[in-house]
């Protein structure tokens, strides 16, 4: 018989419009259950989106897909992790279609999106460039890919991945949430160790700073709070044009439920 695992967990979550921007287009969303709650079998759930479109449409967008995905997780009736995740991926992409329907200013409006559900273990869905990353044994590892022009070239051979970081095509996506094509999300799978942080950020955090600088404020502060500020700091000092979000959730037990 399987045993189940009860991860305990702590969060901090930052984010800037930055130097450039007028307004801030990221959103997330936290939805972790209350010290003593029982802890069901979809576990926490946390949400970073990065809105496109203009006069203000990014902002509507982004936020309208964290809200989506989260009550979707929690409100469906699907029978695993991941199904409710592609479930809450098209919700999101269908409502932000929608929105855009009604009002001729958000015309094309749409967002990339990030999601982590920590329950048993990890479950990573992502579409467009916002990223997710682990810190494990003091060395950090991007779990997602990026659906992305550079990204596309880099995997093909074409382009290094110090380049990529460089080019001026570097935030054009080639999948986003609000799109009339698929929505459906890239799925990863990871076991969780206490001390083990996950990151989930927006491309103006990690087109600013590279693995190492971010394996080295995950690793030096125990709080997570402190490690989220840092991290957009860093990327805003660090030259960054866009807005930034981070949000870090480190592991502080696992133990049999």
């Amino acid at each position: 018989m399987r045993v189940r695992q009860r991860i305990s967990l702590s969060f901090g979550v930052k984010t800037d419009v930055g130097i450039a921007r007028e307004e801030n287009e990221d959103a997330f969303d936290v939805v972790v259950p209350e010290p003593g709650a029982l802890w069901d079998s979809r576990g926490a759930l946390f949400v970073v989106a990065d809105g496109m479109g203009g006069h203000a449409a990014g902002a509507v967008a982004s936020q309208l897909a964290v809200n989506a995905v989260a009550a979707e997780y929690y409100e469906s009736q699907h029978s695993s992790v991941e199904e409710a995740l592609r479930s809450g991926f098209h919700r999101a992409n269908t409502e932000i279609l929608l929105s855009a329907c009604g009002d001729p200013r958000r015309a094309g409006m749409g967002c990339t999106l990030v999601v982590a559900a920590v329950h048993e273990a990890l479950t990573v869905a992502n579409v467009g460039d916002s990223r997710a990353y682990i810190l494990h044994d003091g060395h950090v590892e991007q779990i997602t890919e990026d659906h992305s022009l550079v990204e596309a070239q880099v995997r093909a051979g074409l382009m290094s991945r110090e380049a990529a970081r460089e080019s001026p095509y570097r935030s054009a996506v080639t999948r986003c949430i609000g799109s009339r094509e698929s929505a459906d999300p890239d799925l990863y799978a990871r076991e969780l160790v206490p001390g083990d942080v996950v990151l989930l950020c927006t491309d103006g955090m990690c087109d600013a700073l590279t693995d190492a600088d971010i394996a080295r404020i995950l690793g030096e502060n125990a709080s997570p709070t402190v490690s989220a500020r840092q991290l957009v700091s860093s990327a805003i000092a660090g030259g960054s044009r866009d807005n930034v979000t981070a949000v870090c959730i480190r592991i502080d037990s696992v133990d049999d439920a």
